[in-house]
């Protein structure tokens, strides 16, 4: 499993204990088992499912941004698409910097736009529309010929 769930896993596990909550007391009150909520906590189960998220963090009287601090949303941790994957395979197996670059803000569009989707309830037409809005711009940006041309590039 990616870094990633370790990482949510021991921020699940360091709020529970800050309440004294037991596993299966938690489990309980979040209506999940006490397998699943020890499977999350160890980093063994893809649990980003934004319902379970937001019991989670209500139940711990925890911020989604506390939550979520995490910082190994990892390029290489992700199934990229293929026209991806021979662009930045390179990249990736080098460490570079613009690998890192593109990571650190890859974590802050996760982390925004999960913060909007709580705003709007998990509605999922709000979803949806925030999600292609966000598609369509970056489209937009990716066709532009003269982009690079007004991007200072470090």
């Amino acid at each position: 499993m990616p870094k990633i769930y370790k990482e949510f896993g021991e921020n699940i596990r360091k709020y529970r204990k800050n309440k004294k909550l037991s596993t299966p007391e938690f489990a309980k009150r979040i209506g999940v088992s006490t397998g699943l909520v020890n499977n999350i906590e160890n980093g063994r189960h893809d649990v980003f499912k934004l319902e379970l998220i937001f019991k989670m963090a209500a139940e711990l009287d925890v911020s989604l941004i506390q939550l979520l601090d995490i910082t190994s949303i990892n390029l290489d941790d992700l199934a990229l698409l293929e026209e991806l994957n021979s662009t930045l395979t390179k990249d990736i197996s080098d460490g570079s910097k613009r690998i890192h670059e593109l990571n650190k803000h890859l974590n802050k569009i996760i982390k925004t736009f999960i913060l909007v989707a709580a705003k709007y309830d998990c509605n999922e037409e709000a979803i949806n529309y925030i999600s292609n809005h966000l598609i369509e711009q970056l489209n937009f940006i990716k066709k532009l010929d003269n982009f690079n041309a007004k991007v200072p590039v470090s």
